[in-house]
């Protein structure tokens, strides 16, 4: 079976969950690329990524998500922003890419 090839955008407090959830389903999907404008954010969330599986595989890091989505075999991107600013990343993802779903993880 192919694993889901994920891909985050935004690196910040919440994201952390995401890489965890993505490390505890090594067997079905795999981190490829990690965005966030503060490349030291998408650093440390590479790294706990890589070390947490073993450093299998270690995602690219990316300050552009336009960049990221043109370079990278993307299958999920998941927006990890603060709330209220995922939107442009969500709108962007919808009128210039095959993306369709759309995921957001933060506290209601």
């Amino acid at each position: 079976m192919k694993k889901l090839r994920f891909a985050i955008i935004g690196c910040g407090r919440i994201s952390y969950k995401h890489v965890e959830a993505l490390a505890a389903n090594k067997d079905e999907a795999v981190l490829v690329a990690v965005c966030d404008v503060v490349s030291e954010k998408a650093e440390k969330r590479k790294n706990e990524y890589a070390d947490k599986i073993d450093r299998a595989y270690i995602p690219e890091i990316y300050t552009d998500y336009k960049k990221m989505l043109a370079n990278q075999d993307i299958d999920v991107v998941t927006i990890a922003t603060e709330t209220g600013r995922e939107s442009r990343y969500r709108i962007w993802l919808w009128t210039h890419t095959s993306f369709q779903g759309y995921d957001r993880c933060s506290k209601q």
